[in-house]
């Protein structure tokens, strides 16, 4: 690429062959908000997909305003990792109960949302 320039001092006109700048490409923060399409295939993939509907069944014979909650947090537009976090520890018993075999660890649904975050 030819890049000119004129040179303050002189005034001249100078003209050189140089590569083009490269700048660093920007890489989505793994904690960044996910969209609902994101945050279903968040779900999706790591099999969490049921462990919800578990709690959502379970909430509904049981709870119902938890079931409300439930319901209305699926279709929310945005998902932020923090509230995700927070209401994952507030039905983290109901989820030993339904899907004991399950991980919902902090570190375990932090490196799932950063791997959506990133390749999204």
């Amino acid at each position: 690429m030819t890049i000119t320039r004129i040179n303050t001092v002189t005034g001249e006109i100078e003209s050189t062959n140089e590569d083009a700048p490269s700048f660093p490409s920007a890489s989505p923060a793994p904690d960044r908000d996910l969209s609902r399409p994101e945050f279903a295939y968040l779900l999706a993939i790591t099999g969490l997909d049921d462990v919800w509907d578990s709690v959502q069944t379970y909430a509904k014979a049981n709870d119902r305003p938890l079931y409300a909650i439930l319901r209305s947090q699926r279709e929310q537009q945005t998902f932020r990792l923090a509230v995700t976090l927070e209401f994952v520890a507030q039905v983290a018993g109901i989820v030993a109960r339904v899907a004991p075999d399950v991980d919902l660890s902090e570190a375990t649904i932090r490196v799932a949302w950063a791997d959506v975050a990133v390749k999204s």
